[in-house]
């Protein structure tokens, strides 16, 4: 269908523009924030076209809008996310994290999408819009809430990025003979 469409396009294009500004910025929260926000808004949107327009004239046209709205936040969700955990998951792998976000995005997408077509075909599309936007009111509150807890092991380089204990450029005191005079020694 031509929402499908939309939703893909846009989606495309808002992965490209969010995770261009993540991997200028390294700021992964406050772009989570931002999707979470623009897909409430959207699908608020969708909510209000069904409830007030529905088929009446400008319905369409603002249905087109809602979706490809939601294409353009949801879509960045996914690997913005995977980054964030990634960043914050250390020492963890890379590949199960990616597991664990990919296994629990698809329980939750199941269940969702039996809610909601069951609602649907109940003839319910209001109740089916308002929970979905509530599903993300709920994200946003969590990565509102979120709070990255850098451990022990993380420490923080001079250009503010976080430097990993294995990393080149510092060495385990654990192991004095792979430093070098030169090389700082951390306890």
């Amino acid at each position: 269908s031509f929402f499908g469409v939309l939703t893909v396009v846009f989606g495309i294009v808002g992965a490209a523009v969010m995770t261009t500004i993540v991997g200028f910025t390294h700021k992964h929260k406050p772009v989570l924030v931002a999707c979470c926000i623009l897909c409430v808004a959207f699908a608020t949107l969708a909510a209000m076209t069904i409830i007030s327009i529905g088929h009446g004239p400008g319905g369409l046209l603002l249905m087109d809008v809602a979706f490809a709205g939601l294409g353009f936040a949801a879509t960045p969700i996914m690997p913005v996310a995977f980054e964030a955990a990634v960043e914050v998951g250390y020492p963890t792998g890379e590949g199960t994290l990616a597991g664990l976000c990919m296994s629990g995005g698809q329980v939750l997408g199941i269940g969702q999408t039996l809610l909601v077509s069951n609602l649907v075909q109940r003839g319910m599309p209001e109740l089916a819009w308002g929970l979905s936007g509530g599903l993300f009111v709920v994200a946003l509150i969590a990565v509102m809430l979120f709070t990255p807890i850098t451990s022990h092991l993380q420490l923080q380089g001079e250009d503010g990025d976080v430097e990993r204990p294995n990393s080149p450029h510092v060495r385990s005191a654990a192991s004095p003979l792979l430093a070098t005079a030169a090389d700082p020694i951390v306890p």
